[in-house]
């Protein structure tokens, strides 16, 4: 049951925005602080300006950027391809806050959350699944916290899924550690940190550069990231964020192909919009929905695709788990899947637009995912679907209903039934508040009921041993 993603933008829309973009590219540039990325780009024939440190792009070497994007063949996206039953990898969004649904109160994450939450994660899905970092350790030095994370998760799941390295030292770290652990140190690549943002608007940081130059040595792939705000760091309409966006995207990909041209061109936008009453920013916004599906839809028609919208619906304005988290995050997911063409994701548990991080939500975020789900996994026609046998038998319902047919004891069970959104019928007012109440506490009660299932898995303790000389040996170096 195909289910292509819609369009947003006209032809004449298309062109209009990529002659913007490539004007500002070849006119303005971009900024890249890093002496490897402007050493590679002038390589590649861009004229350098090295005390300003930018870059101005011809269009001729944008057009090579594009067309070895386009060699890539990429097909065109279907949100029905998503895996079934739906299911939720926990790990990797790194939350700076840790929701304590008791207290219902947020505090800043610590070694202690980091274990509880890897320990639950692991048993959530009873081990079947390799888990990654979900939350920051304040009381761990910056430049050593990814590669303390990398040893609390072997010692508590035995199986890391990623580590959220920021920097080259970090990286080279990072794969001893991962050559001890698995005995492939490149394995590393697929498991670091690949969403890498550009500073909108158009700008990279020296750490940041030479972190991507590293890894373009190394030849791991990298995600660039646009988070232009409209009305903050992009202009306050859609049109005009989406063109900041763009060029964003197209610059940083003019850096990973002037560094190394044979990696693999990929990005993703994460855009907001200025709330001019209050000050802040909202991602949940329609006007970031537009914006971010209108980037990717450029990519897809005019430059070969490979630009999708950061960890889908993981990012939220709500900022306690709930309903308004699990709404926000339902209609951003359906929207995604419609116009960008990706399987529909919930997100893993991080509320507070990406600064919290909650169990309860994740939970609740995996009931609203199998719904999506359910919806784009669509539906048979056939025979035994249609039961025309049993409509003719039941005919205008006077003496039978479908209820009581051997058809229906088949096949019920493949009705979707919600775990924590309730059914029943009304009650009174009350009640019906406790009950709306009541979803994000049965979710609390469940993530409470799965923590007593861990069970701590066999671990080689001559590799943990080794991995603990190693971030030893980094903190020597990196703290000084």
């Amino acid at each position: 049951m195909a289910h292509f993603c819609q369009n947003l933008l006209s032809e004449p829309d298309l062109e209009h925005i990529d002659q913007a973009v490539f004007r500002i590219l070849a006119q303005q540039g971009a900024w890249f602080q890093s002496e490897k990325v402007l050493k590679a780009l002038d390589a590649a024939g861009c004229q350098i300006y090295y005390e300003q440190e930018t870059v101005r792009f011809p269009k001729e070497y944008l057009r090579e950027v594009i067309d070895a994007n386009k060699s890539l063949n990429r097909p065109e996206p279907d949100p029905t391809t998503g895996e079934e039953p739906y299911s939720v990898h926990v790990g990797g969004e790194v939350a700076q806050f840790v929701f304590d649904f008791e207290q219902f109160d947020k505090h800043p994450g610590t070694k202690e959350d980091f274990i509880n939450l890897t320990k639950w994660a692991y048993a959530l899905n009873e081990g079947k699944s390799a888990v990654g970092p979900m939350v920051l350790m304040r009381e761990v030095p910056a430049p050593i916290e990814p590669l303390e994370a990398l040893v609390l998760l072997y010692e508590y799941t035995g199986q890391p899924s990623s580590v959220y390295t920021l920097d080259a030292a970090q990286l080279d770290y990072a794969r001893e550690m991962w050559g001890i652990i698995t005995g492939e140190p490149d394995d590393i690549g697929r498991h670091s940190t690949t969403c890498i943002s550009i500073i909108t608007p158009r700008r990279m940081d020296r750490r940041t550069g030479d972190y991507l130059a590293r890894r373009a040595e190394l030849g791991y792939t990298w995600v660039a990231l646009t988070q232009a705000i409209s009305g903050g760091t992009g202009p306050v309409t859609v049109a005009g964020t989406i063109v900041v966006g763009v060029a964003d995207l197209l610059a940083a990909w003019g850096a990973v192909h002037a560094l190394n041209p044979d990696l693999g061109l990929t990005g993703a936008t994460l855009t907001g919009a200025m709330d001019m009453r209050t000050g802040n920013m909202s991602i949940s916004c329609p006007e970031s929905l537009l914006q971010d599906a209108g980037i990717c839809e450029v990519f897809r028609r005019l430059y070969g695709g490979g630009v999708t919208v950061a960890c889908s619906a993981e990012y939220t304005d709500a900022r306690v788990p709930g309903v308004h988290a699990t709404y926000e995050k339902a209609i951003k997911a359906l929207l995604i899947s419609e116009y960008v063409g990706t399987p529909p994701s919930m997100g893993a548990g991080l509320i507070e637009n990406g600064m919290t991080y909650s169990p309860e939500q994740l939970l609740l975020n995996r009931e609203m995912g199998e719904f999506l789900r359910r919806y784009y996994h669509g539906f048979a026609v056939n025979d035994e679907t249609i039961a025309l046998d049993d409509i003719l038998a039941v005919g205008f319902g006077r003496q039978h209903s479908f209820v009581e047919t051997d058809h229906t004891m088949r096949h019920f069970r493949e009705v979707w039934y919600p775990k924590y959104f309730d059914r029943s019928i009304w009650e009174d007012g009350p009640r019906e508040l406790a009950k709306e109440r009541a979803i994000a506490e049965k979710a609390h009660a469940e993530v409470q009921e799965i923590r007593q299932r861990y069970v701590a898995p066999q671990i080689d303790a001559d590799k943990l041993a080794a991995l603990h000389r190693v971030v030893d040996k980094a903190g020597q170096q990196l703290l000084g």
